[in-house]
């Protein structure tokens, strides 16, 4: 679990961490930020995506039943949790150690099942060519579903034990922010329609 907490302690400019800056950076305080970071989090695209993985391994329930899982997945384009990542185009580095704690975990508690299934559906999207051409692998949230699920955490909890360990990277980038503040202001570009009329707002549709 320390190993968990490590590994996700920290990583870069995500969308969580970006959220907590921001709020710092119009001199808000410590709390608002760590629950706006919170409130980033919780999203499936992030904090969230190992509740949804392992709800995912739960449906599939029987490794028999992972190749049409993934083919149907793609015919009604239904997202597979805990493949992909924003940055890497490659196997996140910190899988490599959730995947070994995970199978570790699973062998002591006696329920291999989930590490399993988890494994398996990753040796199968390795060789599909959707995932390969779209250079589709395991994040941080694939292996530590199995994993946190062995230790006792039910699916929704999980999120929570992400922000757990989190909020440490959250902290020091707020003060970080706050050493040398200057209110964050993202530019944004029009790309929309051009030059329309203005219609009054009785006489329109």
């Amino acid at each position: 679990f320390n190993l968990y907490l490590c590994l996700l302690a920290e990583h870069s400019m995500n969308a969580s961490t970006f959220t907590a800056r921001s709020t710092i950076s119009s001199t808000s305080d410590l709390y608002s930020a760590v629950t706006a970071a919170l409130g980033s989090l919780k999203g499936v695209a992030h904090g969230g995506a190992n509740m949804m993985a392992m709800n995912m391994l739960l449906e599939i329930h029987d490794p028999a039943k992972i190749e049409d899982y993934v083919d149907e997945s793609l015919r009604i384009k239904r997202r597979l949790m805990g493949l992909g990542h924003r940055i890497y185009k490659t196997r996140d580095p910190r899988v490599n150690h959730l995947m070994k704690w995970s199978e570790k975990v699973a062998n002591e508690v006696g329920d291999t099942q989930w590490y399993q299934l988890a494994h398996n559906m990753e040796q199968l999207t390795n060789h599909h060519p959707y995932f390969t051409e779209r250079k589709l692998y395991p994040n941080v949230e694939f292996y530590s579903a199995p994993l946190l699920y062995n230790l006792g955490f039910p699916p929704d909890l999980m999120p929570a034990v992400f922000a757990l360990s989190r909020i440490a990277g959250w902290s020091a980038n707020i003060m970080e922010q706050m050493q040398d503040n200057r209110l964050m202001r993202p530019q944004a570009e029009y790309v929309g329609p051009a030059h329309q009329d203005f219609v009054p707002i009785d006489q329109r549709g």
